[in-house]
């Protein structure tokens, strides 16, 4: 990026600027004299308690001040060096800008000052302050170490930096505020530093180095008589232009003559990404099938001509049949959509499709997250003229969009494609007040027979796909899909795509990377990051373990680094979550990965009230998605145990009704039925009537329930036991009548009559079988009524409408 790109994001207020010491250059204070630096403040400090100077750090020239000296004596000589008497009229002509936000590292009020001489009005908070008290975070001005205008005896000590060996300390990278400079580090149009030479160890070059992307807008103006030595290391992270601020004011003044700035409401999005199709032409090659199939690497550009020609010869993906359906469910009137599958089932690439084909009829925007300014993003994009889709994937991590969105939708223009994983999209779902009569859900866990019948025309034109099932004929083929893949397409990748010496070589790709010093933790939070969808950048992964090797540049441009993982986007991921699963089963050390899901607890509970840190919390609490990536390893059960006993005191997971359940159904599985018990009683005093996670505690304690009388029934009142579980499985179907799980814990009955056949009265075994009918009338509720595509082809049903018919047969 050139400088007059980078003056035109500045004059179109879309650029972050960063003060150091140096912006205050020219500028005069009380004493009638220029500001000091932390060196030329230290030799004052000393010698006004007769102390002679020789380079002491300036903590130690504090220290060595207030031995003889009062703090108030210190405050009152900080005042008078570091409030503004005077100031340069390039410091009016830099701060009449629009900057998008200001970071400063000074202790002076020359920003504040100077912006209210001119009338331009900013916020400035320091990092006490909490950011969600500025509700317009535009133009605020961020004091990083301090304010001298909110210098206090309380302040001198908790947020006054006298210190020159590190500016941004813990206090900075563990702040709320961290949340909103590494967005607008990633996010901004440029980022300009003046005056700031990154002289010291500090603790921003962390930060900076994790967002590569800044490199090319990111700007350093320094003296003319900048050491060469910091010059070097500003080069590292962007563009040095040693002219000093006069002379870039000049160039500012120069590109203003001519350059008319956008108004604000042609914004630059960042939070939402508006989808447009360019018109690719690209040839398509076998390893674009491999890297989409075994990497999970979406090719767009592939994808768009596979839809537009899929008839033709760009056989890149399959289409999904359900498209078109939506398509013509939004024409209808139909406003939200809810979209819910497995992991490897097809959410990522259903999405993408539905993306290309909505984006012929209306304007499309996919929500990126919730960086700063989201809000406004949202009421620009509802305020738009035409239809509106609005598509989010992984809803439930983005509460806050919802409560917004209802406030801002303002006409019928707008509509919703969301997405989530089953199980999460089951438990959240009754949260979202969506109108019910404009809303479908969809899921896709089972390949319906077109699209069956897709994917084996598309694995056809590459016979290396099937690999030994490649001369099998076609209905061989289909069987193959729907009886040993169960008709999944996570089962069609795992079972047919990843081939004994595919996953060898990504094991051992794996293990080379892991097996380097201190690098193993951060490729199993990579892999968990992938399997159970954290979404977590990597400044936040650093931040989680402790641990900056990974952003060692001889590790990211590895090329055998780069054949697993992903480095795009300022994350290190596997996209392929398959993939991601496959791995962490064949992790050994399992242990070691709870140890790990540990650490990243008890550092994300320290910020759980972040919505980032809250879902994170929420994704590694869930036992069955921690089950289903882990369980492979022999010692899943007692890890998975001991995992919850270290963080059930956590301040997030203490009075959690959700996190006791869990623990109770960890405890359950291992057969543990007293400590269950225990587990389950915490699990209901943490909760209301009215609670959704009622529901669910219902439910499992149901099951609880049915597997203690079948495997510890002896001293139990068999029937009034059985009666007590019917009610709770009814109760909590009710209240979720979508829900197939209900039908999952009554297979439990055939079991309890089996083994109690000669135990149960005549009476008690013919209301056994009335509640069987009642189970029987629900699944013919449920299959009517269910808003799936798939429901009659789900397996759980099928086979707890045989077993209730074998009683009633009994």
């Amino acid at each position: 990026m050139n400088l007059e790109y980078t003056i035109k994001n500045v004059l179109d207020g879309e650029a972050i600027l960063f003060a150091g010491s140096g912006f205050a250059h020219g500028a005069i204070n009380q004493n009638g004299s220029k500001l000091k630096t932390g060196s030329e403040l230290s030799e004052l400090l000393l010698r006004q308690v007769e102390l002679d100077f020789d380079d002491e750090p300036l903590e130690e020239a504090v220290e060595e001040y207030l031995s003889k000296r009062t703090a108030d004596d210190l405050i009152k000589l900080l005042k008078y060096e570091y409030t503004i008497k005077e100031s340069k009229k390039y410091h009016e002509e830099l701060l009449s800008l629009d900057w998008k936000r200001i970071y400063t590292t000074n202790y002076d009020n020359l920003i504040e000052s100077v912006s209210n001489h001119i009338g331009k009005h900013r916020d400035n908070p320091t990092l006490s302050n909490n950011p969600w008290d500025y509700t317009n975070k535009y133009g605020l001005c961020l004091h990083l170490n301090g304010r001298i205008t909110k210098l206090s005896r309380e302040t001198l000590k908790e947020e006054f930096k006298l210190t020159e060996s590190s500016y941004l300390t813990e206090s900075f990278l563990n702040n709320k505020w961290i949340t909103l400079f590494r967005d607008d580090l990633k996010n901004c149009s440029s980022f300009i530093f003046i005056g700031y030479s990154l002289s010291y160890d500090l603790d921003i070059k962390k930060i900076l180095f994790t967002t590569p992307e800044l490199r090319n807008k990111c700007f350093f103006i320094t003296s003319p008589q900048e050491k060469e030595s910091n010059i070097r290391r500003m080069n590292k992270i962007g563009n040095v232009l040693n002219v000093g601020i006069e002379n870039f004011c000049d160039s500012i003044r120069k590109v203003k003559e001519e350059y008319i700035p956008l108004e604000r409401e042609e914004r630059t999005l960042y939070s939402f990404n508006e989808y447009k199709q360019t018109l690719p032409k690209k040839d398509l090659h076998d390893n674009d099938l491999t890297n989409l199939l075994v990497l999970g690497q979406i090719d767009v550009e592939h994808l768009y001509l596979s839809m537009v020609e899929e008839k033709k010869y760009h056989h890149y993906a399959f289409k999904f049949e359900e498209i078109d359906t939506i398509v013509n469910w939004y024409k209808n009137g139909i406003k939200n959509i809810v979209l819910h599958a497995d992991l490897g089932n097809g959410k990522t690439m259903f999405t993408k499709q539905l993306i290309i084909r909505a984006s012929e009829l209306f304007s499309v925007f996919e929500l990126n997250d919730l960086s700063e300014g989201w809000q406004s993003e949202l009421e620009y994009i509802v305020s738009k003229k035409g239809k509106k889709l609005i598509v989010i994937e992984n809803y439930t991590t983005v509460r806050p969009f919802f409560d917004r969105y209802l406030l801002s939708k303002g006409d019928d223009d707008v509509m919703l494609f969301i997405t989530e994983r089953t199980l999460l999209n089951t438990i959240n779902i009754h949260n979202y007040l969506f109108d019910e009569e404009k809303t479908k859900v969809i899921e896709i866990n089972q390949l319906s027979e077109m699209n069956r019948n897709r994917l084996i025309t598309l694995f056809n034109h590459y016979p290396f796909l099937w690999g030994k099932y490649s001369n099998r004929k076609i209905r061989d083929k289909q069987r193959l899909i729907t009886d040993y893949c169960e008709n999944t397409l996570q089962k069609v990748l795992i079972n047919i795509i990843y081939s004994k010496e595919i996953v060898n070589r990504f094991i051992k790709i794996y293990n080379d990377i892991a097996n380097t010093r201190g690098l193993m933790p951060a490729m199993i939070l990579a892999l968990l990051n992938s399997a159970l969808n954290l979404e977590l950048d990597l400044s936040e992964i650093v931040y989680l373990l402790d641990n900056d090797l990974i952003y060692d540049s001889n590790f990211r441009e590895n090329p055998t680094a780069r054949e697993l993982f992903s480095f795009k986007n300022n994350t290190v991921a596997i996209k392929s979550s398959v993939l991601a699963k496959i791995l962490l089963s064949r992790e050994k050390r399992l242990d070691v990965v709870f140890k790990i899901l540990i650490n990243i607890a008890e550092k994300a509970d320290k910020y759980s009230e972040k919505s980032k840190y809250f879902n994170l919390l929420r994704r590694i609490n869930s036992y069955t998605d921690l089950k289903y990536v882990l369980s492979e390893n022999k010692n899943f059960s007692r890890e998975i145990i001991l995992y919850f006993e270290r963080i059930k005191n956590l301040r997030f997971f203490k009075n959690n009704a959700h996190f006791w359940l869990q623990y109770a159904i960890a405890r359950l599985d291992s057969k543990e039925f007293d400590k269950a018990e225990k587990c389950f009683e915490v699990a209901y005093s943490h909760c209301n009537d009215g609670d959704v996670v009622k529901n669910f505690i219902d439910n499992h304690y149901s099951r609880y329930l049915l597997e203690k009388i079948i495997f510890d029934g002896r001293n139990m009142d068999i029937f009034q036991t059985f009666v007590t579980a019917h009610t709770l499985l009814m109760s909590s179907r009710q209240a979720n009548d979508s829900w197939d799980y209900t039908f999952k814990v009554a297979m439990n009955y055939e079991t309890v009559m089996k083994r109690y056949k000669n135990d149960l009265s005549i009476k008690e075994k013919g209301q056994i079988k009335s509640l069987c009918g009642e189970i029987l009338r629900e699944i013919d509720s449920f299959k009517r009524s269910a808003s799936s595509y798939h429901v009659y082809e789900r397996k759980v049903v099928r086979n707890c409408e045989t077993s209730m018919k074998r009683i009633l047969e009994m």
